[in-house]
C-alpha cells in the first residue's frame, strides 16, 4: 500500500486484523477515503475497527438502495448502473 508509506506498519496491522482485510481491493479503497490525521491517529487496531464499521455502512447503504428500488417497482440493472422500471 503506498497511499500513506509512513503509517506501513499500522495499515500492514489494521489490514490483518480487519474482516474487510480480505477483500484487498475494497479495504484499500475505504483507507484511502480516510484523512492522514485520522490514521496518524489511532492504532492498528483501532484501525482495523474503523475500516469493518465503513465497511459495514457502505454494505448497509447497498442494501437499503435495492430496499428502496424494489419497492419503487423496479430492478438495478448492474451492467449499466441503471434504474429499469418494471412494468
Amino acid at each position: 500500500m503506498t497511499t500513506f508509506p509512513s503509517h506501513r506498519t499500522k495499515i500492514n496491522r489494521a489490514m490483518r486484523l480487519a474482516k474487510v482485510g480480505e477483500h484487498r481491493t475494497t479495504a484499500e479503497a475505504l483507507l484511502r477515503a480516510l484523512p492522514e490525521s485520522v490514521i496518524a491517529r489511532v492504532t492498528g487496531h483501532e484501525l482495523a475497527e474503523l475500516l469493518d464499521a465503513v465497511w459495514k455502512l457502505s454494505q448497509n447503504s447497498i442494501a437499503s438502495a435495492e430496499t428502496e428500488i424494489d419497492s419503487d417497482g423496479g430492478v438495478c440493472d448492474e451492467d449499466k448502473q441503471a434504474f429499469r422500471e418494471l412494468a
